[in-house]
């Protein structure tokens, strides 16, 4: 894959923001708050995620090393 020059992701950022800022003029509320929303379960959902693999990891560690409690 091509290495884009600054100049190239800059321009290629600023497209996709436009594009992006067309698409939101062209919805409705409801429509962006729906967006929004699902786009918050995502996130909740990868941190829930990522907080249980931290967890898991921690027992390990524990559990390999009892004196490093945490």
């Amino acid at each position: 894959m091509k290495r884009l020059s600054i100049k190239e992701e800059w321009e290629q950022q600023a497209r996709l923001a436009e594009s992006s800022r067309k698409e939101a003029a062209s919805k409705s509320i409801s429509q962006l708050i729906q967006d929004l929303t699902n786009t918050g379960g995502v996130y909740v959902q990868n941190h829930k995620q990522t907080s249980a693999v931290g967890e898991l990891f921690r027992r390990a560690v524990d559990k390999l090393n009892p004196a490093h409690k945490s």
